[in-house]
């Protein structure tokens, strides 16, 4: 079998705190008749949310990443697998489109 490795691109996240205040994803709050217990993060069923995502939508724990994507899109993330995955970036960066600039390289061509 093949090996690859991931593509080195900058995305942008946001902890989900189970209050659903996340204006800049588009989620609805579980609303549940049963409080019953998430078996993934122990938290009762109204403190989930809903992500929309292009595939439709996933539930999203308190606690979970919401990345946005490289075409704008959401969707949840397990902090185990975003820790192993992400690292922030301390570098002064820019949106340009869908793309981000590393700003320090840039700012090495200017005269």
């Amino acid at each position: 079998m093949k090996k690859y490795k991931k593509k080195p691109i900058i995305i942008e996240a946001i902890i989900f705190d189970g209050s659903g205040e996340m204006p800049e994803v588009e989620l609805s709050m579980l609303d549940s008749d049963a409080d019953w217990i998430c078996s993934n993060c122990g938290q009762v069923a109204r403190k989930h949310g809903n992500v929309k995502t292009f595939e439709g939508f996933h539930i999203a724990c308190p606690g979970d990443y919401i990345i946005r994507g490289i075409k704008n899109e959401h969707y949840p993330c397990k902090p185990n697998r975003f820790k192993a995955t992400y690292e922030e970036c301390d570098k002064a960066i820019e949106k340009i489109g869908f793309y981000f600039v590393d700003l320090s390289v840039l700012n090495q061509f200017k005269r």
